[in-house]
């Protein structure tokens, strides 16, 4: 006998309900158990080995909090913490996630800085259009965060992009714009230093320029 509308409509809802109970736990899970492995690769009084231990679990999952931790621990991790959460970060896991974060207007500046600073030390080609696309930013923390990134990878992809940000008004991000280009070596950057050579005033700049066109 086929079922009528209504109990048809009360097995359909039992049954999200009952995925949903399935799912949730799990997701939840899940999530408090990032942010305790986070917590343990942030935390300066664990031993080493503990905070290594955790950075490589950190790297196994795609979640935004535990590559941000990843990012984070950067600044508070001595060498052999640090040596591997390099590592972990450089075998491109998430770099979809930060490339997409570090171009979200929506997140917070903060948010975004650390996505530029986990691209720049992933080096991943992924992320290399975000970065160029970031030095047009009207922020200028995340010109700089772009332009720094790009002078450790990835400067040939964005040299027209460069090229245009040797006449961005923060001199700091002129500093960074100029290593990129320097790396380049075509004839259009070697050319553009040698412009901005000519009229930079920032003794720091005009010293990376000197550099960037030995």
């Amino acid at each position: 006998m086929p079922m009528r509308p209504i109990k048809l409509l009360t097995f359909a809802v039992l049954a999200i309900f009952a995925v949903f109970c399935w799912v949730a736990p799990a997701t939840a899970a899940e999530s408090a158990n990032i942010e305790a492995i986070a917590g343990i690769l942030l935390d300066k009084q664990m031993s080493p080995s503990r905070r290594i231990k955790a950075a490589k679990i950190l790297g196994t999952f795609d979640d935004p909090r535990a590559i941000e931790a990843l990012v984070r621990s950067l600044e508070v991790s001595g060498e052999p913490v640090r040596d591997v959460v390099i590592e972990v970060l450089r075998r491109g896991k998430g770099v979809e996630v930060l490339a997409a974060r570090a171009v979200n207007e929506n997140l917070s500046l903060d948010e975004r800085v650390l996505a530029v600073k986990g691209l720049r030390t992933m080096q991943n080609p992924i992320g290399f259009p975000a970065l160029k696309q970031l030095l047009g930013s009207p922020v200028d923390q995340l010109r700089l965060e772009a332009a720094w990134a790009l002078s450790m990878a990835g400067a040939a992809t964005a040299e027209a992009e460069l090229i245009r940000a040797l006449d961005d008004p923060n001199k700091d991000v002129r500093y960074f714009v100029a290593d990129a280009l320097g790396r380049v070596k075509s004839p259009a950057a070697k050319t553009a230093l040698e412009n901005r050579k000519k009229v930079e005033t920032d003794p720091a700049v005009v010293h990376v320029l000197q550099q960037a066109t030995r």
